[in-house]
């Protein structure tokens, strides 16, 4: 009986036993725990390093300490106006993709100015968030006599605060919005994967290609194949919803009744039309009265134009109560601006709104939108070109070819009497 316990403690050649079995089961759950701490603390190291790299170029981008935007620049301007001193006046041009392009309204504007020197300083997918950010590298730069900051009615409040739709909207879309709202520079990086992604799929960037691209959700119900190349629709196609440009179909998803809260300054959007018109004093603040003209340009979305425009928008997911007071040439979101830069001390400031020929355009047969996108076609850009020529160089425009003038008288303060 002495035996007994080598006995149990293990027997054979090997030393093969059930305990030293146990033993082993016991160290692979330790081994696969050390592991698995050892992933956890890579994740979480990698995740703070990510972090730490977005926060700190979140602080360079927001002081612009590297000009984010220079492909820009060189992109849609030429190198004598970039480097060379101007003669003449400097026309400083900034805005979203309607004023961004190799064909945009700036460019057409400086093959028609002589000795004037036309800087396009636009930016696709942006707002006045992002224009206050870039503006003070610009004006240091090229000391514009004349500023020129075109806003479009379209999405210029839903670029100060991004819907969340978890309803219709895909999850990776609302936590990219619902991060890209408090951290602009995942914005900016999702706009450049999204020319990069164009690039390499062998696409040109062109004007008007806009933040989201990259987003992941390119791809909705009804799509058709080709959309995804962002391609612009030609002048002589026939409106479809499946054809109709992906981002303009999101956005009315997201939120349907954005058009109409942004024409008439209400809901939601009314308190982010009140940021914007901070953010545009602080804007043309840089721009100082006695050296600088300023100009503010408005344009319309295409719903706003022409019935057509409006059943179609209808058609791709927006609402709208009153069809009538869509389509008129003033509505409360310009006509606030006006209130307010006069409150301000602004009254110098130059309010141009090209509604009226864009209408009298639409009228003729002429269309000035691209049937399936919101952006201006090449006839729109020609008479944006020329209407903001009229306004801001009366004198280079031959008297035949001159736009009525778009400037507005500016409305007096309201009394603070009662």
């Amino acid at each position: 009986m002495a035996d007994a316990p080598d006995q149990l403690r293990g027997i054979g050649a090997e030393g093969s036993s059930t305990v030293p079995a146990g033993g082993d089961r016991k160290n692979n759950r330790h081994r696969g725990r050390t592991i698995a701490r050892k992933v956890a603390t890579g994740v979480l190291l990698a995740a703070c390093a990510g972090g730490a790299a977005l926060l700190c170029f979140e602080v360079i981008y927001r002081l612009q300490l590297i000009d984010t935007y220079a492909a820009e620049i060189r992109s849609f301007n030429t190198r004598e106006d970039l480097t060379g001193p101007s003669s003449g006046s400097t026309i400083l041009l900034m805005g979203d993709s309607f004023t961004a392009g190799i064909d945009a309204y700036p460019a057409i504007m400086r093959r028609a100015l002589a000795g004037v020197r036309v800087i396009n300083a636009g930016i696709s997918g942006t707002g006045i968030v992002e224009a206050r950010l870039t503006a003070r590298n610009r004006f240091a730069k090229f000391e514009p006599n004349v500023l020129v900051y075109q806003v479009y009615v379209g999405n210029d409040l839903f670029n100060i605060t991004y819907p969340v739709n978890w309803l219709d909207i895909s999850p990776v879309r609302n936590m990219y919005w619902m991060v890209a709202q408090r951290l602009r520079p995942l914005a900016f990086l999702n706009y450049r994967a999204g020319q990069w992604l164009n690039s390499a799929r062998g696409f040109s960037t062109r004007q008007g290609e806009e933040i989201g691209e990259a987003s992941g959700e390119r791809s909705t119900r009804d799509e058709e194949p080709g959309e995804a190349s962002g391609e612009r629709s030609t002048l002589d196609e026939e409106f479809s919803i499946a054809r109709y440009t992906v981002r303009d179909r999101i956005y009315l998803r997201a939120e349907p009744d954005l058009l109409q809260n942004t024409i008439f300054v209400r809901g939601d959007r009314a308190s982010d039309y009140q940021r914007f018109l901070t953010g545009v004093r602080e804007l043309l603040s840089l721009c100082k009265p006695t050296s600088c003209a300023r100009f503010l340009l408005v344009v319309p979305h295409q719903a706003q134009v022409h019935r057509r425009y409006l059943e179609n928008t209808i058609r791709i997911g927006a609402s709208f109560d009153n069809h009538t007071a869509v389509l008129q040439e003033e509505y409360p979101f310009i006509t606030g601006i006006r209130r307010f830069l006069s409150a301000e001390g602004m009254s110098d400031v130059v309010v141009l709104n090209p509604w009226a020929l864009f209408r009298a355009s639409e009228a003729r047969g002429e269309p000035v939108y691209y049937a399936n996108d919101s952006h201006l076609n090449q006839t729109g850009q020609s008479i944006l070109a020329e209407f903001v020529l009229a306004n801001v160089c009366p004198e280079q425009v031959p008297p035949g070819r001159r736009p009525e003038s778009g400037r507005e008288p500016p409305l007096q303060p309201e009394s603070r009497e009662r």
